[in-house]
């Protein structure tokens, strides 16, 4: 195993503010990547990816166990938010607030929406409506205004009529930008040759009258 290599692709938790399942997601990525399975060698990776503070609240869950058993992510996972504080309210209040970055296409954001409102429980999953989700995505004018006309009664539904909106408007404007080049190209070439078959094109532009 390539220690360096998979030392520099662990996530942080500093990185990733209150969002531990963020953060414990993308450590679960890099622990299938690097085919690491057990929980004895999870426990001593994730103890690198956090501070002080937060390494003594997993060995403090760790002594909970036998000698050779160990907590499961999840478990890491609770064990911190209890220490952080970070309770069901917040995370509830963060999905019911939270919008689409400018740089981050709205089926990338779907995933992150999707992994929030699974990690709800199931009282307060309930409080997020479609009105929160077309809040998040406001900003994103042509979906947002399809997600209305379709009239989507789920979030679901909404999240994949918005994922294909934003498709179909980048594809349209790729191709208006294709014809855009062709046309610009054309009318070069319909200029290049018609300033070599016009022998009075040089002589008006000397003069500043073309």
């Amino acid at each position: 195993m390539n220690v360096q290599g998979l030392i520099k692709e662990l996530p942080l938790l500093v990185n990733y503010g209150r969002d531990i399942d963020g953060w414990i997601k993308d450590f679960e990525e890099v622990m299938e990547l690097w085919e690491i399975y057990t929980l004895r060698q999870q426990y001593f990776w994730i103890i690198k990816c956090v501070n002080q503070d937060i390494s003594i609240e997993i060995k403090i869950l760790k002594e909970k166990y036998k000698r050779n058993e160990y907590p499961t992510l999840k478990e890491i996972q609770y064990a911190i938010e209890k220490y952080l504080n970070i309770t069901q309210s917040e995370k509830c209040w963060t999905l019911k607030t939270i919008k689409v970055p400018n740089d981050t296409k709205i089926s990338i954001f779907n995933v992150t929406y999707r992994r929030l409102l699974k990690n709800l429980e199931c009282d307060f999953r309930k409080l997020v409506t479609i009105e929160d989700y077309l809040n998040s995505i406001k900003v994103r004018r042509f979906p947002y205004q399809q997600v209305i006309i379709k009239g989507c009664k789920t979030i679901e539904d909404a999240m994949k009529t918005a994922s294909l909106a934003e498709r179909i408007e980048n594809e349209l404007i790729e191709s208006n930008k294709e014809e855009r080049e062709s046309f610009n190209n054309h009318k070069i070439t319909y200029n290049r040759r018609n300033n070599r078959t016009d022998p009075y094109n040089t002589y008006f532009r000397e003069y500043g009258l073309i």
